[in-house]
């Protein structure tokens, strides 16, 4: 059997909020080894990989050498990338991001290896906005790229209005491990603590907020237990939206409803969801235009079994149907997310039947080893 050697560029190996990145990469078929190139690692104790090539992790006098060299002219500056591809003998280059892809376009042509650009939200609108220049990168991006996945129909949309050509686009879900995500359709019963769970990194577009909003509107209605895991990162605009999440529990009096566990590993977020009867994740689009592609946890909720609340952002309705395996509102519109809310409490006796049929629809359309394959078969387009 043949091997062909991937190598999958992403700038840090690999944070919390990542897993789908792991998850993409090990279930690859075997005849494909990905080869990880990164500039900085974390987490290693829970996504080790076999293949890991770490700039930052070269001695400190080997990489003052190479920059060195790169400022006289004697060497390219990706060169790092240039020896590990020669040296494992690749066959393909996968990008991650798209100005990521950007950066490796030139290491791809001197490599003479077909390169595959994946885009995942924020590199499709945020970026372009913060940095204006990047339309004339993207421009040369898409000139020379062999092909771009995009996570859903609305997102391809987006990359075909700054420049892609559609002919150059394929919609690929991002898959999630069903061996480890049990379906247990939650119940709840009048007299019951209602428990809701917020999960994401503090972001604007994550909406949290607006989800404190909603549940202030309906907690006449059932006696509430707020759980929100996550945190900011050291970014401004990250530390300024956890302040807005803290005063938003302070204004609308949920303080006592309301408890913070912080960033959790994956498997103590899976654990604390089947204790949860509601999952709210109110996705918007920030002023800046930074908004999701396909929230995974999503994906990953809906496949235990626990009803979701979200909104029509992005491609968020390519996995929760609206009405039939979940219920979305508008973006920033807390009084549909609490009708939603107000609506699951009314009719909880009947959650099973919209529950099972959202099980059915991740194991068809976000099964990680069904999206490997069709990764592998994507690969495969171009390779001899």
């Amino acid at each position: 059997m043949p091997y062909f050697k991937v190598l999958q560029y992403v700038p840090c190996w690999l944070p919390q909020t990542q897993l789908w990145l792991y998850e993409q990469f090990t279930h690859l078929p075997d005849s494909f080894i990905p080869h990880i190139v990164c500039e900085e690692v974390q987490n290693l104790d829970q996504f080790s990989m076999q293949h890991l090539h770490c700039r930052n992790r070269m001695p400190q006098i080997v990489r003052l050498q190479r920059r060195l060299a790169w400022k006289f002219g004697l060497i390219p500056f990706d060169s790092y990338v240039d020896n590990v591809a020669k040296k494992v003998g690749i066959s393909i280059m996968h990008s991650h991001w798209g100005h990521i892809a950007w950066r490796n376009l030139r290491t791809a042509s001197r490599l003479k290896v077909p390169h595959i650009a994946s885009f995942y939200g924020i590199d499709v609108r945020y970026l372009l906005t913060v940095n204006p220049l990047l339309k004339k990168l993207y421009k040369e991006l898409f000139l020379k790229i062999d092909l771009v996945l995009a996570l859903g129909p609305k997102m391809a949309s987006e990359l075909e209005d700054i420049g892609c050509p559609w002919k150059k686009i394929i919609v690929h879900h991002l898959g999630v491990d069903l061996t480890h995500l049990p379906f247990q359709p939650r119940k709840w019963d009048i007299g019951q603590p209602l428990r809701v769970l917020i999960a994401g990194t503090f972001k604007v577009q994550k909406g949290i907020p607006y989800a404190l909003d909603a549940l202030s509107k309906i907690k006449g209605y059932a006696d509430l237990e707020i759980t929100i895991i996550g945190d900011a990162t050291d970014d401004d605009r990250s530390q300024n939206e956890k302040k807005q999440i803290m005063n938003s529990v302070k204004r609308l009096k949920l303080d006592a409803m309301v408890r913070f566990l912080g960033y959790q590993p994956y498997k103590a977020l899976i654990s604390e969801a089947y204790k949860n009867h509601i999952f709210l994740s109110p996705s918007i689009t920030s002023s800046e235009g930074d908004m999701e592609g396909t929230p995974i946890i999503i994906a990953e909720m809906a496949a235990t079994g626990i009803p979701i609340v979200s909104t029509f952002h992005s491609d968020i309705p390519e996995i929760i149907q609206h009405g039939e395996t979940g219920w979305l509102a508008k973006e920033k519109d807390s009084d549909e997310l609490a009708a939603c809310l107000h609506y699951l409490i009314m009719n909880y006796e009947s959650w099973e039947p919209f529950l099972t049929k959202g099980r059915h629809h991740i194991e068809k359309n976000f099964d990680v080893q069904c999206q490997a394959t069709k990764l592998a078969e994507i690969y495969k387009l171009f390779i001899p």
